[in-house]
């Protein structure tokens, strides 16, 4: 098999592993949307349903980002084949040269040396881009059984490269993250699902080129009980028309087209959030963005 069509076989192979759950996730999600209205009323004896519409939305969001996440493998992946091709031609000159048998300059030599150390060097952080894709896929989709103590840093990372490709060429990210933010409890892949879901619907919301800031900060609590930690994401996108911010949290409620989105993802991350023992606050005035907090009990 050539090196083309690896890469396609490679796009091929994700989107139909993908494409199976995404597809099974997706049904469930059409299937429980009208009763999700009520998920936050549910007793214990209902909490696996409600766990169970948690992932489930989790994967039709995942599913919804991956002709983008294929596109970031397929980059780098070309890079690599391109690379191995002058790679290839790099060591036929050499082998060439030596079987001539003739004197071997030293400036032809360190020329063609560092020929071959940048291309390496090139592949390298290629492949470094695929494994940080893969792992965060992989990271995502995990159906996390206990709670961990939780880096914020670290998910904010994994999400920021599942969504990248939603936010290249058009969005700057602007990031500004505490040194010394503490870390808390909770389920690694549900807090990447809150804040993917975030990061989407701002992205969604500007128009044209804009801008998001993401901070991530420690302080103490209103309540005395101790400190928390803030997670602000904020966009210069249109903002929030009145009568819209009243419903955003309700369940099957949306703006968005249909295909884009299922109207879930706010109720869900809310329901995610009230688990880890948080909430959101939201603030927004039309023509003048929006910004979302997320507050979650540190360590």
């Amino acid at each position: 098999m050539d090196r083309d069509a690896a890469g396609v076989k490679v796009t091929s192979v994700l989107s139909h592993a993908w494409g199976g759950m995404i597809r099974a996730s997706t049904d469930l999600v059409s299937e429980q949307q009208k009763n999700a209205a009520t998920a936050g009323a549910q007793d214990e004896a209902e909490a696996p349903q409600a766990q169970d519409l948690v992932e489930a939305e989790k994967m039709a969001t995942l599913g919804r980002l991956l002709a983008g996440i294929a596109h970031e493998i397929n980059t780098p992946l070309g890079a690599v084949r391109s690379n191995n091709d002058m790679l290839d031609k790099a060591i036929e000159k050499f082998e060439a040269m030596v079987e001539s048998g003739g004197e071997i300059s030293d400036r032809k030599l360190r020329r063609l040396l560092s020929t071959i150390h940048n291309l390496t060097e090139t592949n390298a952080t290629a492949l470094d881009r695929i494994t940080r894709i893969v792992t965060g896929l992989k990271r995502y989709a995990h159906r996390n059984l206990e709670k961990q103590n939780v880096d914020l840093r670290d998910v904010l990372e994994m999400t920021l490269t599942l969504v990248h490709h939603e936010l290249k060429y058009r969005i700057e990210v602007h990031q500004h993250v505490s040194a010394d933010l503490p870390r808390i409890s909770g389920y690694p892949s549900q807090l990447s699902q809150v804040l993917t879901n975030l990061l989407v619907n701002a992205a969604q919301a500007i128009q044209g080129k804009g801008r998001i800031d993401i901070s991530m900060a420690a302080r103490d609590a209103d309540d005395g009980s101790g400190r928390e930690v803030v997670i602000t994401v904020s966009d210069d996108g249109p903002g929030i028309p009145d009568d819209v911010m009243q419903r955003i949290f309700e369940a099957g409620f949306t703006t968005k087209p249909e295909g884009v989105g299922s109207g879930l993802g706010l109720a869900i991350s809310m329901e995610i959030l009230q688990r880890h023992g948080g909430r959101m606050e939201v603030e927004s005035e039309p023509g003048k963005g929006a910004t979302f907090r997320v507050i979650l009990p540190a360590l």
